[in-house]
């Protein structure tokens, strides 16, 4: 019943991002139709992947989300109206002492008109939704006065909250090319490291949807890709974008192996 729901909302609601972009569609349908049974995939992880510059399935870092949105693989859309599907809705906060990463609040995919594609949490927990915007907006553009966020005065980090206006978060939106349009341009060596990315985001990917907990083995073998990574990123890393997507993605990974797991992983199939 749930997929003939789908079928039918997919058909009217996602008909102008179907002709956009086959992969994107693809992505957001086996989102909504599938579990994820590990913690670690939210909300900028989503939308990355959805509209491509994500391979797989996994935790991404508010500084991996910001270099993204704004280096030469996104440009700014200015204007609501001039919107698109598949383009990214993002919330950011106003609050003027935090570094421009640490702003980065909620990103969505837009779908249609005010229709967005949205997850709320990094935990397994939180569905991949379809929600109007208002609904997001309810949840995301304001930050309660209870919300404190630490400022170094002195050398000693001082909880502060939002002041006023500073509570009202703002939104921007970016229309991204895919992964596939990035690696077509880039040197042997640039191409090399998104390709060691790639492999262990596919190693992250399958066991963020397995019904198995993750094993001792597979630890050994993500620890020894990002370990490898890590060194190549250091010996051989200057400047451009390449290097510094590797430096943000790496925080990434760092913060997915770090997260708890459900445990027993079998509460999370019942």
């Amino acid at each position: 019943m749930r997929s003939l729901i789908f079928v039918i909302f997919f058909s009217s609601q996602f008909l102008q991002l179907a002709q956009a972009d086959d992969l994107m569609s693809r992505r957001v349908e086996m989102l909504l139709e599938n579990k994820v049974t590990h913690s670690g995939p939210n909300c900028w992880n989503s939308v990355l992947y959805v509209t491509g510059l994500n391979s797989g399935l996994r935790q991404v870092s508010k500084a991996e989300f910001h270099f993204l949105m704004e280096s030469l693989a996104c440009e700014r859309v200015d204007k609501k109206e001039d919107v698109r599907p598949g383009d990214i809705h993002i919330l950011r906060r106003s609050i003027s002492y935090l570094t421009p990463f640490k702003r980065e609040v909620h990103a969505s995919v837009w779908l249609s008109s005010d229709t967005l594609f949205s997850k709320k949490t990094v935990f397994f927990t939180s569905k991949y939704e379809v929600l109007p915007e208002e609904s997001v907006l309810d949840v995301y553009l304001i930050t309660p006065e209870s919300k404190r966020f630490t400022e170094v005065i002195d050398g000693i980090h001082t909880p502060k909250p939002c002041v006023e206006e500073e509570c009202i978060n703002y939104i921007e939106y970016r229309r991204c090319k895919s992964r596939d349009e990035i690696l077509k341009n880039l040197t042997f060596n640039d191409l090399d490291l998104m390709k060691k990315v790639e492999g262990i985001e596919k190693i992250i990917d399958q066991q963020v949807l397995s019904p198995e907990a993750i094993t001792i083995e597979t630890r050994d073998l993500l620890k020894s890709k990002v370990d490898d990574l890590k060194r190549i990123y250091q010996n051989q890393c200057e400047s451009g974008f390449v290097c510094g997507y590797i430096e943000t993605v790496l925080l990434s990974f760092v913060e997915q192996f770090r997260i708890n797991q459900p445990s027993p992983l079998s509460k999370v199939l019942n």
